[in-house]
């Protein structure tokens, strides 16, 4: 051990191997082989994923990717992540939507939110996000994360995610109206389009003043649009998915039926896979109430008893 270089490694957009000599590249550079006559040194290579030495493919966890060829080996799940909006999602072959130089996939599957607060109280955007991520474990989609984002995103961030979506991975934004880039629908209380999605959360807030209810209200909203990016539609009887969800709005319970459940596992889960949880964020606590804000808990609870007297509309 003398502290000198022992090997190098560097690779084009798509994961081919840079020889050595190639644009000065030194001697130190690993041979560009397909088939290498003898094992390497190093088999985590492109992306840190490991690299078989017979046929020089490298290995995602869900299936095997060709670095000289640009893609997979094998599709991925048909019709669980295909938008009208996104071409390239309609070829299941593809690696990072075919922009290498931008993006990464992990594992090819794993589900991760990028979640914008808006200006939602830290401890009821937190709340809501850990809601909605217990959903989706219960749904059986293991592995998945989420980060929370105070405010609003700029319109880079809208732009990046609108044009090249990143797989497996999704945008929400808990606005307080319909207002953003782009407008949810007048008559909807949210709206998914495809790797984005916004909920507009002031419908929630203007039936309840209690934290722990508004957070489950904004989770049931959120996790109804993230189910749409496996299912267009609105299955009948779904407890998140079925349009008549927004009368149980306050459910803590509810969560999604079989059909969506099976359709998550598919679109996010890789075969054999086993749960890696991190741990859970802490929620922050809630200000000390006042006289007033007690009694407008009293009212809330009163209103999500069935008593409209109190609901104040």
């Amino acid at each position: 051990m003398n502290g000198s270089v022992a090997k190098r490694y560097d690779y084009l957009p798509y994961g081919e191997e840079i020889s050595s000599g190639m644009d000065g590249r030194g001697s130190d550079y690993g041979a560009q082989v397909v088939v290498p006559s003898s094992p390497d040194i190093v088999n985590q290579k492109f992306t840190s994923k490991e690299r078989d030495n017979e046929t020089g493919l490298d290995y995602f966890g869900a299936r095997y990717f060709s670095g000289a060829q640009g893609r997979f080996t094998s599709t991925d799940s048909p019709f669980a992540d295909q938008h009208p909006a996104d071409p390239q999602s309609w070829n299941l072959y593809n690696y990072t939507r075919n922009n290498p130089l931008k993006y990464i996939d992990s594992n090819g599957r794993e589900l991760s939110l990028a979640i914008y607060s808006g200006t939602l109280p830290q401890n009821v955007a937190t709340a809501a996000a850990n809601i909605m991520v217990d959903k989706l474990r219960n749904a059986g989609v293991m592995n998945v994360t989420y980060t929370l984002y105070s405010g609003s995103p700029g319109g880079w961030e809208v732009f990046r995610w609108q044009v090249l979506p990143t797989p497996h991975s999704m945008l929400l934004e808990l606005r307080p109206n319909k207002e953003g880039d782009p407008t949810i629908p007048s008559d909807e209380s949210g709206h998914n389009w495809a790797g984005q999605a916004a909920v507009d959360t002031s419908l929630v807030a203007s039936q309840t003043n209690d934290p722990a209810q508004e957070a489950t209200g904004i989770a049931n909203l959120g996790a109804h649009e993230i189910g749409h990016e496996v299912s267009v539609f609105h299955p009948e009887g779904d407890p998140i998915m079925d349009r008549a969800a927004t009368q149980n709005l306050f459910n803590p319970g509810l969560n999604f039926g079989p059909t969506m459940k099976k359709a998550l596992r598919n679109k996010y889960n890789r075969p054999g896979e086993t749960e890696q949880r991190p741990p859970t964020p802490p929620t922050p606590q809630p200000p000390q109430q006042t006289g007033s804000s007690r009694l407008n808990e009293a009212q809330s609870q009163a209103c999500a008893g069935g008593n409209p007297a109190a609901c104040g509309h």
